[in-house]
């Protein structure tokens, strides 16, 4: 069973760049649609939105662009990772603000989805490990760092929505 689940792991790795820019879209597009609908609807919209939409239509623009310029899919993929990775950072510091000190005074409304935590801690830094490191490097901890990520990220979900639902 294990080989079986690290032959599945090695297989993320032959992911064809050209899809991973449309995963990149479909992520910048719902973001960007979701968080408009809040800025646009919402009578006071949550700081954040201001960030994440021109980020959300930023991604998908850039994927529109990779798709059809073949030759700077590395550099855009390239760019998009850094964005991803500065948005787990965010998310990061708001998670150890909520474990640490509870919920913030502002925050009327929380909504926690684990498995989009999980998500949003992995996929970044699997981008990382494509777009500027060698995946065939022996070192294990590079080769399944996105798979630690997803490992250390659940515990920290459960704990931040156990924490939401409690307060």
């Amino acid at each position: 069973m294990l080989r079986r689940m690290i032959e599945k792991v090695a297989e993320w790795d032959h992911v064809p760049l050209g899809r991973l820019l449309w995963i990149n879209f479909a992520i910048g597009a719902l973001v960007a649609f979701s968080n408009g609908l809040a800025l646009g609807f919402a009578k006071d919209p949550p700081n954040f939105v201001y960030v994440t939409v021109p980020l959300g239509l930023l991604l998908a623009c850039m994927s529109i662009f990779g798709i059809r310029a073949k030759p700077v899919i590395h550099k855009i993929l390239k760019v998009q990772t850094a964005i991803l990775l500065i948005v787990l950072v965010a998310l990061l510091a708001f998670t150890f603000q909520i474990a640490v000190f509870g919920l913030p005074a502002e925050a009327k409304r929380v909504s926690w989805n684990p498995l989009m935590f999980v998500f949003v801690c992995a996929y970044p830094i699997y981008l990382a490990r494509r777009v500027f490191f060698d995946i065939r490097s022996s070192n294990l901890l590079l080769q399944y760092s996105h798979v630690l990520a997803i490992l250390v990220s659940i515990p920290i979900s459960v704990y931040v929505m156990y924490s939401v639902v409690g307060s």
